[in-house]
């Protein structure tokens, strides 16, 4: 393990090869901690009203949608499941965005966590 300091806030972290321990490197190379990668992820959801993220299946069987680093994770207030035309099972999620707003997302299939998220109306 090697140590990199942060290119945002400064602070030194740990840093193993494949950028999974406590940073990650980022758009051009340079190494970002978890904490700023939850910073940067909500400013640009709030910038683009979109943004590419992870399903996650909660213990109480509840939803949520993340970051890579599981950093930024938002819960879920309402979801919905069912058959696409391919019999591959499509599930919907709705939840109140880090801008206020409504975003929903829908993940196809069971091989990935993938999941497309976007603003779908005014602040809540």
């Amino acid at each position: 393990m090697s140590w990199e300091r942060c290119t945002l806030c400064l602070s030194t972290k740990v840093l193993n090869k494949q950028g999974t321990a406590y940073m990650e490197y980022m758009k051009g190379r340079l190494p970002v901690c978890y904490d700023c990668c939850a910073i940067t992820d909500r400013r640009d959801m709030i910038l683009d009203g979109k943004a590419t993220m992870y399903l996650n299946w909660n213990g109480d069987g509840t939803k949520s949608v993340s970051n890579w680093p599981c950093s930024l994770k938002i819960r879920c207030f309402s979801q919905s499941t069912s058959r696409n035309n391919w019999n591959c099972e499509r599930t919907d999620v709705w939840f109140t965005g880090p801008d206020g707003h409504v975003w929903w997302g829908f993940h196809v299939g069971g091989s990935h966590q993938l999941i497309n998220v976007r603003r779908i109306k005014e602040i809540v």
